[in-house]
């Protein structure tokens, strides 16, 4: 799953459609994913997406614009990853970790 928005345009890089569909060609792995973003030219936008494979899930934000070219979110240690369309900001972090807490409360 890929979400952008229009004014997270940079117009600079990668078309981001050609930039995932490298991605999904090339990478068979959470581990594969983030290589790809350490190795790739930018791409024209910033979005988010999540790669997931047998054993993990990460929600990856992209920031071709910022000094940081990714973020990351993992897996909560209650196996827990929440995702929006929007991007990460501290309210998705608290829901998280209230979810984390709840399952150790009531697992």
């Amino acid at each position: 799953t890929m979400h952008e928005h229009p004014s997270c345009f940079v117009k600079k890089g990668i078309p981001r459609g050609f930039w995932m569909r490298q991605l999904i060609e090339t990478c068979s792995s959470v581990r594969d994913a983030e290589k790809f973003l350490y190795e790739q030219p930018d791409a024209d936008s910033r979005f988010n997406f999540v790669a997931a494979d047998g054993t993990h899930a990460v929600n990856f934000q992209v920031n071709p614009d910022e000094t940081t070219a990714f973020t990351k979110r993992e897996l909560s240690r209650a196996g827990h990853l929440i995702t929006t369309c929007h991007f990460v900001d501290s309210m998705t972090d608290k829901a998280t970790e209230s979810a984390a807490s709840s399952e150790s409360r009531h697992g």
